[in-house]
């Protein structure tokens, strides 16, 4: 295995007289500042630098340069003895000069390639090192024996040959990325990098490998290069297009679908308790269930001082750290937000600064005076409470959204924030703010912060719980309906996700969710990128096809795959992403996930207050005891109705006044002790259909009632419950929507609760009325098939 660059006596002399000069050049180096961490470039283009190598200057060499579509070098007539031609390409922020990549930098380059002829090569991405920008540093793929291995300059090595037994075969496709992060780029903390390999239908990946001090001599004395990539390194792709020894060859490199990110690919959210601790005495809760509910509940804050601090921070590695947010970064971030309790505090959402990654830089509410207002760190300041009046209300909800431009990040083209509330039925905007120079004592060189949001910051939350001073008070904040974008500006496009409200029980047939797409005009549906949608995260299906429809895109996602993405038992938003037309979707519906069944009561039964019922679900193997709860607010609201009952799947109810209503349901906890201590948990294991419970029937202060409910609406017989106050003549009727009678029966006879069946009505409105001695009750009802 080849593992370093092939000695060439051009490059072994060019690489002795940078060392020779070493001594010289470090009296101009740019020398940063220790805490200093110069921007990641946003790359617009790249330059093409052919013939490195030129041993063959007869061939005949054909390039494209249509980044990102595509970069090609097509090199034939290699007929020439001796080692290779090389040519590189390199990312470029001006379509002349290569980037420079320097240690802090985080990004993510991907590309297709494809190498094919009737001669041979090697090739693939490329992170090159200072003293060899061209050559060195290569996620290489090679034709002759179809290894497929990461090594050179700083890298790290690693074979996707060896691990997995991969060998490249020419004429396919072969799909490469490699992620870098910089962490803390020191021994404790060294940069990352993970290669990917996408190849014949399955996915390879290296995991994230640490960068170490490597070969000292390859190092500069200011440390550029230990533990990280080598600063200042160049970034884009190589091939080396082998001699054909005195035979005419041609091989061609392909690049395709060339992919710069810098924008953190979030996937969680990481929780930090307690970064200010001025009440360590205090009982603290927090959550986190991203993107449902993020949420702190500071119990007994009776201690003198100011606050207790808690953060959340968005993470791109399922919550182990933090995911760095730099200049060039472009997002959207949105959330509702709600502060409760006894006691006060302030909180929101905040997009901070590297100096400060958990404590500055704040979209915020105080609940003390109301106060919303955005500012810390670099933000551009704006007050929604002086510009519109707007003072929040402890325990109202209010939506928050930051968008992120980076624009150029210079004094003509400065990056832009934009602050947006929902608060009380209202929308309101700061409109883009532009980003300035500040406070330069808080930047460092290179534009580390100047006219944008500063490198390797973080976009999140916080919460400050205000302390009781003496006085023991509780306070909460929740963050819910979380959610992170790529899309800054979302192109005019409404979606309509069916169903709305499913099972998590799927029936054979019922495989898909379905998204119906509507671009506004001049867009049109066959706009649409179909292979870039996902719900939820969950990529568009192929099979079945989506179809156009009229001026609407039917896309289908796995039913399955969409439903583990939601919360049981409430309205969730589903956000569909991808691209239209050079634009972005970022579009929102809400589906409703039932819980698993409670199977009894029904959905629509009827029950009366006083009256025994059956509760009966599925039982939980794991569980040691049942609650039942009752909610007559749609399950804003939970109220016990009877604690630790046996887990035998069936309970008799007897319902309770308090549960009068047309819209009530049931919901089962489930209790088990997690571990050895006895410590008592309960987590929600089902809830009820939604059913209705009037007063009760044919008593009122101990005498019989006159009263009637009919069932609504009715699918099947129509059954009226009444009772008579007396035995008296009594008849029960039924009439049309036109006052035609349509069913008509007597009843009296008896005082007391009765239960009648008046047979199958048409579909349709109708009228239902219980007389008797002068005085009658009518519901309406219709009746649905």
């Amino acid at each position: 295995m080849n593992r370093l660059t092939p000695t060439r006596p051009a490059f072994v002399a060019l690489t002795v007289a940078a060392l020779a000069m070493f001594s010289v050049a470090t009296a101009f180096a740019v020398q940063y500042p220790s805490n200093a961490k110069p921007p990641t470039p946003t790359p617009n283009s790249a330059v093409l630098h052919t013939r490195v190598y030129n041993d063959c200057p007869t061939s005949t060499l054909t390039t494209v340069n249509n980044y990102p579509s595509e970069v090609s070098f097509d090199d034939q007539n290699v007929d020439c003895f001796g080692f290779a031609n090389l040519h590189t390409w390199h990312l470029s922020t001006d379509g002349v000069n290569p980037a420079v990549f320097d240690n802090p930098a985080a990004y993510r380059l991907a590309a297709d390639l494809v190498m094919d002829g009737t001669g041979h090569g090697e090739g693939g991405l490329r992170v090159s090192p200072w003293y060899s920008h061209e050559s060195d540093g290569l996620f290489n793929v090679r034709t002759t024996d179809g290894e497929i291995a990461c090594f050179g300059g700083r890298l790290p090595f690693y074979s996707f040959t060896g691990a997995y037994g991969l060998h490249y075969v020419k004429g396919n496709t072969i799909h490469l990325q490699v992620i870098y992060n910089p962490h803390g780029v020191a021994p404790g903390k060294p940069a990352t990098i993970e290669y990917q390999v996408g190849y014949l239908g399955i996915d390879y990946t290296s995991g994230p490998l640490p960068f170490d001090q490597g070969n000292e001599a390859e190092d500069m004395t200011d440390g550029r290069g230990q533990w990280g990539e080598l600063n200042d390194a160049r970034v884009g792709g190589s091939f080396k297009a082998f001699l054909g020894q005195g035979n005419p060859v041609g091989i061609k490199a392909t690049f395709t679908n060339i992919d710069f990110e810098t924008t953190p690919d979030v996937d969680a959210v990481k929780v930090y308790e307690r970064v200010f601790n001025d009440c360590p005495s205090s009982t603290l809760t927090s959550v986190n269930d991203y993107p449902h509910v993020v949420s702190f509940d500071d119990q007994n804050v009776d201690c003198f001082g100011f606050a207790n601090m808690h953060a959340w921070r968005f993470s791109e590695d399922g919550g182990a750290t933090l995911a760095p947010f730099n200049n060039n970064a472009n997002y959207r971030f949105l959330s509702d937000f709600k502060i409760e309790g006894t006691g006060n505090g302030e909180g929101g959402l905040s997009v901070s600064p590297w100096y400060g990654q958990l404590a500055d830089g704040l979209f915020n509410i105080r609940s003390t005076d109301g106060e919303i207002a955005c500012f810390g760190g670099r933000l551009p300041f704006y007050s929604f409470t002086g510009a519109h009046g707007l003072h929040y209300v402890k325990g109202d909800p209010i939506h928050l959204e930051i968008v992120y431009d980076a624009n150029g990040r210079s004094l003509a083209s400065p990056a832009t924030i934009e602050y947006r509330l929902g608060y009380l039925g209202t929308d309101y905007t700061s409109g883009p703010l532009p980003f300035d120079e500040g406070n330069p004592g808080e930047d460092a060189l290179f534009g580390y912060g100047l006219y944008g949001n500063y490198n390797d910051g973080a976009a999140g939350g916080n919460f400050k719980a205000f302390l009781g001073q003496g006085t023991s008070v509780d306070v909460k904040a929740t963050y819910s309906n979380l959610h992170f974008s790529r899309c800054t500006h979302p192109s005019d496009v409404s979606i309509d996700v069916k169903p709305h409200d499913l099972d998590t029980k799927v029936k054979p047939h019922d495989k898909f969710i379905t998204v119906l797409i509507t671009p506004a005009p001049p867009l049109e549906p066959g706009d649409i990128d179909v292979s870039s949608l996902t719900l939820n995260g969950v990529p568009a299906l192929s099979d079945p096809a989506p179809k156009i429809e009229g001026h609407k895109l039917k896309v289908r996602f796995s039913r399955n795959a969409v439903v583990a993405t939601l919360a049981p038992g409430k309205k969730e938003p589903v956000w569909l992403e991808g691209d239209i037309a050079g634009g972005c979707i970022s579009a929102v519906d809400y589906i409703k996930v039932k819980a698993p069944h409670i199977h009894t009561p029904h959905l629509h039964d009827h029950l009366a207050a006083g009256q025994q019922t059956n509760v009966t679900w599925d039982v939980d193997p794991d569980a040691t005891a049942m609650s039942l709860y009752a909610s007559t607010d749609d399950g804003a609201t939970w109220n016990l109705m009877a604690a630790n009952i046996a887990n035998s799947g069936t309970y008799n109810w007897t319902v309770p006044n308090s549960v009068v209503s047309e819209d009530v349901m049931l919901q089962i906890i489930n209790v088990y002790e997690t571990d050895e201590t006895g410590l008592v948990n309960q987590s929600e294991y089902g809830q009820s259909d939604p059913f209705s419970v009037s007063a009760a029937l044919g008593v009122v202060n101990g005498a019989a009632a006159f009263s009637m409910r009919a069932q609504n609406p009715v699918s099947s017989d129509l059954s009226v419950s009444f009772s008579l106050a007396s035995s008296a003549e009594a008849s029960l009727s039924v009439f049309d929507v036109a006052g035609r009678s349509v069913v008509s029966r007597q009843v009296g006879g008896q005082a007391g609760s009765q239960k009648v069946s008046l047979g199958r009505l048409p579909v349709g409105l109708y009228i239902v009325r219980l007389s008797q001695a002068g005085r009658s009750i009518t519901n309406r009802i219709a009746v649905v098939h």
